[in-house]
């Protein structure tokens, strides 16, 4: 009787425990990541902006987004400025605590000027060709593992890194680039420029990215139910429409 009457009292206040140590809001931060993250348009969050807010709201917490340079995203989250990352692969964010369900995927593919008849391959070797890339990015294997190790490469850090790499390519100021082909496509339509001048010179495999936050107990957590709430087959069907309506917009 009475190991059940503790027993009773311990499951009663780990209830409360865990209600308590569910926040009523939640700030993450991102950065210009369209169609995926977006922070221009108040009105458009972007497809995880939208997908990760309706999720929260399952679970009574209100989400605050702040949109800032990725790598001013990151240091702000490691010093618990915010509540974590938006959106972050485990090389981006070694010291915050990442969801084990993933939100989505990404995949990162090389970009050249038609003409230039380099193609991607294993082991990566970009010969005499300039390669930009925004810093602190997590590209994925073998990408993150080159760019460690050799020097020469334009690193791009600020707002609007994507226009940026599109318009040094465009003006041949540098010879590859690497991004997702949603966010050069959206990024393309945005600024009118014509990609039709670009050659796509193969891409890696498909990476999962995931919603981090600051390593605290409340959010040790909160974690657990933003997992189980990623699981869920309404979760997945309201991503799956997100992505639907992005890829019914006009596309180059």
């Amino acid at each position: 009787m009475i190991l059940r009457l503790f027993f009773s009292l311990f499951i009663f206040g780990m209830t409360l425990l865990s209600h308590a140590a569910s926040p009523k809001s939640i700030t993450l931060a991102t950065t210009t990541w369209c169609p995926y993250t977006c922070g221009e348009n108040k009105d458009d969050i972007g497809i995880i902006g939208s997908y990760i807010k309706e999720v929260f709201a399952t679970l009574g917490i209100e989400l605050h987004i702040e949109t800032y340079p990725w790598s001013r995203a990151i240091h702000m989250a490691e010093q618990q400025q915010v509540d974590g990352l938006l959106t972050a692969a485990p090389q981006e964010a070694p010291n915050l605590l990442l969801s084990r369900v993933p939100i989505s995927t990404y995949q990162m593919c090389f970009y050249t000027q038609k003409g230039n008849e380099w193609q991607y391959s294993t082991p990566l070797n970009i010969s005499a060709n300039r390669l930009a890339i925004i810093q602190d990015y997590g590209y994925g294997e073998p990408v993150d593992s080159y760019v460690k190790n050799v020097s020469g490469l334009t690193l791009l850090s600020g707002d609007n890194s994507t226009k940026r790499l599109l318009d040094l390519l465009l003006k041949s100021r540098v010879d590859i680039i690497i991004e997702d082909p949603m966010v050069l496509n959206w990024n393309a339509q945005i600024s009118q420029r014509d990609t039709q001048k670009l050659n796509q010179a193969g891409c890696l495999s498909e990476n999962p990215f995931y919603l981090a936050l600051t390593p605290t107990n409340k959010h040790s957590n909160l974690i657990i139910k933003i997992d189980n709430a990623l699981k869920l087959p309404a979760s997945q069907a309201l991503l799956k429409k997100l992505f639907l309506q992005q890829n019914s917009r006009k596309q180059y």
